[in-house]
């Protein structure tokens, strides 16, 4: 199988900040290290579920080296004025499953300071564009049961299903995906 071809991207968020979508490379290992050092440690912890003190240099390589079949992984960034480069605000990324080669498993994690701005809406659905174009129709991921923002960025992509209780407050959601009956918009209207 061929890996998407996912183009960058301009979108507008929901707030009028301009950021750009695009496959996550090599070069991206310490924007990654320090959009994770940015995070609350609540936001680790509802991320990994436990309050993580750093990526390890084994998930830096996994998140810098999407081969766009198996893995793909994209960051947004935006450019601020005074800033001499872009500044990460989120990653989303989808690892397909061994089991079920239409299955993979997601995450998204947007920095705490622009939670609100539509970062999580224009990853998603680029995440959900990009799997689609390779094969993927249906994300699972863990999460905690209270997390109802995450459960609304999935529903604007594809249907989910009931929960399974994973334990300790944590349910595993599982998503099919819609197919894009047309280019998935680049403009959040709405802040998530």
């Amino acid at each position: 199988m061929s890996p998407c071809a996912f183009r960058a991207r301009d979108v507008i968020l929901g707030d009028g900040t301009i950021g750009h979508i695009r496959l996550l490379a090599p070069a991206d290992r310490e924007a990654l290290i320090e959009g994770f050092d940015s995070l609350s440690p609540e936001s680790r912890i509802r991320r990994f579920f436990y309050e993580k003190k750093a990526l390890s240099d084994q998930e830096l390589y996994a998140l810098t080296h999407p081969d766009g079949v198996s893995h793909i992984a994209l960051g947004l960034e935006v450019v601020l004025e005074g800033r001499p480069t872009p500044l990460p605000i989120g990653v989303a990324r989808c690892f397909r499953s061994d089991d079920d080669p239409e299955q993979a498993e997601v995450a998204l994690i947007t920095r705490d300071d622009w939670r609100g701005a539509g970062a999580g809406t224009v990853l998603i659905q680029a995440l959900a564009e990009a799997a689609w174009e390779v094969g993927i129709r249906r994300w699972y991921g863990a999460l905690f049961c209270d997390n109802q923002t995450i459960r609304n960025l999935l529903s604007r992509v594809g249907d989910l299903s009931d929960d399974r209780a994973i334990g300790s407050g944590v349910v595993e959601v599982l998503c099919d995906l819609y197919p894009p009956a047309q280019p998935v918009p680049a403009v959040s209207t709405e802040a998530e």
